[in-house]
């Protein structure tokens, strides 16, 4: 199991930044994402099969803006039975009047919980990261904000790219997961996605 490292923007000092962002010794904040390194050389571009898709819960819902304060609300990405797919990059994106302040999340007061990102793979569940504000949201992943108007209602956009492309294996009951643990229901719009290629 290696280490695999994303370049992030970096807003406010450096005691705002979640846990799992660290700086190296250039002064570079860095995230650390656990992923299976897998090398894959002289494959023709026709013998891959690109996929994007939302993370779901069990009913099939994309929506993140859930109330999970109660029971937190798993929205899982996961590969079929007999399929090994390699994710390279997880998204988000989140449109929320009232984000004007790094202190909460979209329009909301900072988390209580968390929005909680996990993977299994192999067996083994490994916790990525906890978001519970704007800062940690623009702080963990390479985040984008377009204001729209006067009451900075923002759509705030962003992505993490694993340097190794993470290998999941569908009979291994593998997954990507984002948890909802608090209430967002008031959130505008909430989604996140992955992408990534199956090799044919």
């Amino acid at each position: 199991m290696d280490r695999a490292t994303q370049d992030v923007s970096i807003y406010g000092e450096t005691n705002d930044l979640p846990t799992d962002v660290v700086q190296d010794a250039y002064g570079t904040n860095r995230l650390a994402v656990d992923s299976v390194v897998t090398s894959i050389n002289n494959v023709p571009a026709n013998n891959f099969r690109f996929i994007i898709d939302n993370v779901k819960t069990s009913g099939g819902s994309k929506y993140l803006s859930v109330d999970g304060s109660g029971t937190p609300v798993n929205f899982d990405y996961t590969v079929p039975a007999g399929d090994i797919f390699y994710i390279q990059v997880l998204s988000f994106i989140m449109q929320d009047v009232g984000t004007n302040s790094l202190a909460k999340f979209g329009g909301l007061t900072a988390l209580t919980n968390g929005v909680k990102i996990e993977m299994r793979i192999g067996g083994t569940t490994y916790l990525t990261t906890i978001i519970k504000t704007n800062a940690e949201l623009i702080t963990t992943f390479n985040t984008g904000i377009g204001v729209e108007n006067s009451l900075f209602s923002a759509t705030l956009a962003g992505n993490i790219t694993f340097d190794s492309p993470i290998r999941m294996v569908g009979d291994d009951g593998d997954y990507l997961r984002v948890i909802i643990q608090d209430d967002l229901e008031d959130i505008g719009f909430f989604e996140s996605r992955v992408q990534g290629f199956e090799v044919l």
